[in-house]
């Protein structure tokens, strides 16, 4: 579908391949007439639904790839994302963005920008001198009464060293892999559910999320406390991902699961 909606956009910007779509789009997006543009843009494939969400996908594809850090994750030699510098973009290309995103989508990008922004606040507020940054800034952000997303933990790699590389990796920055600490044994359900949908790399989720805003707003809301309301942010994560539920834990379902996404 993915390969069909950016060869549809091909087609009416006359661009050659996936990259170029993408780069197009970025130029016109980040160009002093952005606004004007994009909203030609947006009317030239008005009437072309596959045309119409590839480009939708270019522009949040163009953000993932622009905003993602080449700064290290703590000591898990992955990248993240720099919370500034996505607030910021979001904020100087509202106006282009507005003309290609729908009002939901829109929502979602700004309540990510604030929300990274404000979880990065909190953990370098509580940050304990020579620590881990991991299970003890999860603790730590409680404990001071902040505000800690399941998105900011899953990108950030505060839950457990939950970021790593699986299975050799490949293009793209490494998300979910091998568990570990409290916090990632608490969050595995979730985890399972977001691999189960072949979402194992930061770009894919944040990919994801911003095209889908109700999985957004359940990544958005507070790390679960225990397993059981991680099972329960699991199963909404599956229904807003078109797929079943999990009962609990991971278990034989993730070894099928890992499986699908292998094949993809």
């Amino acid at each position: 579908m993915k390969e069909f909606e950016q060869g549809a956009l091909a087609k009416i910007i006359k661009a050659e391949d996936p990259a170029e779509v993408k780069k197009q789009v970025g130029t016109i997006l980040e160009s002093g007439t952005g606004p004007t543009e994009m909203k030609r843009l947006a009317a030239r494939v008005a009437g072309n639904a596959p045309a119409k969400a590839g480009l939708r996908r270019a522009v949040v594809d163009h953000i993932t790839e622009k905003l993602t850090s080449a700064t290290e994750v703590g000591t898990s030699g992955v990248k993240g994302i720099n919370s500034a510098q996505f607030q910021k973009y979001v904020v100087s290309h509202d106006a282009a963005l507005r003309a290609v995103l729908t009002p939901e989508e829109m929502t979602g990008l700004h309540d990510l920008a604030a929300d990274l922004m404000r979880s990065n606040r909190s953990v370098q507020a509580v940050k304990l001198k020579g620590g881990s940054n991991t299970t003890q800034d999860v603790h730590a952000v409680g404990k001071y009464g902040g505000h800690q997303s399941m998105f900011h933990a899953l990108v950030s790699g505060v839950a457990g060293h939950t970021l790593g590389a699986i299975g050799g990796g490949g293009a793209g920055f490494a998300l979910l892999g091998p568990l570990g600490g409290l916090a990632g044994a608490t969050i595995a359900p979730v985890i399972g559910a977001l691999r189960a949908q072949g979402l194992r790399k930061i770009d894919d989720l944040v990919t994801d999320a911003l095209l889908n805003p109700e999985k957004m707003r359940i990544l958005l809301s507070k790390v679960p406390e225990n397993k059981g309301a991680a099972i329960t942010l699991a199963n909404r994560l599956l229904r807003a991902g078109g797929r079943g539920v999990v009962i609990g834990g991971l278990g034989a379902s993730q070894a099928a699961a890992d499986k699908r996404a292998a094949q993809r």
